[in-house]
């Protein structure tokens, strides 16, 4: 029995230790242990053009046709600086999640095989950390563009 077809519940929702901005409504999941740069490249990301669903933590709705992330709403409408407050940032209500960057994990290779990873019955583009001047870019020209595929 093939499981990639795999029927997810209207009430699929969960909520990630994670930070999440939104390019063109397409929501970039950012997680990693604590300290690890969630935040840091965030607002990379919103410098570049991006807006805000949420920080630190975010909630995930699952359905059939993907997986929505929002705020909760007990968490401010704004992000952590570290050393200075919670700044006001620009905000989306939310965003349909598009892919994901793991903090927590390095990234070795130059050109690395397009990972995924399955949340809800969902698999959704995953990247790892990778030491580049222009990582936050990368990132955010991927969510508006996507990827070559035929190299």
């Amino acid at each position: 029995f093939c499981s990639r077809f795999t029927i997810v519940s209207i009430s699929d929702r969960e909520i990630r230790h994670s930070t999440c901005v939104s390019v063109d409504g397409v929501g970039i999941l950012i997680v990693g242990p604590s300290g690890s740069g969630k935040s840091t490249l965030a607002m990379k990301l919103i410098a570049l053009g991006a807006f805000l669903v949420g920080d630190d933590r975010c909630l995930l709705i699952g359905d059939e046709r993907g997986i929505t992330v929002e705020r909760p709403p007990n968490l401010p409408m704004g992000i952590e600086a570290r050393g200075i407050g919670i700044l006001r940032a620009p905000m989306t209500d939310n965003a349909r999640l598009g892919l994901i960057v793991d903090l927590g994990k390095k990234e070795t290779e130059r050109l690395p095989e397009q990972q995924t990873v399955n949340i809800m019955g969902h698999d959704i583009p995953v990247f790892y950390d990778y030491k580049l001047d222009a990582f936050a870019q990368s990132l955010y020209i991927f969510a508006r563009y996507g990827i070559v595929k035929d190299l």
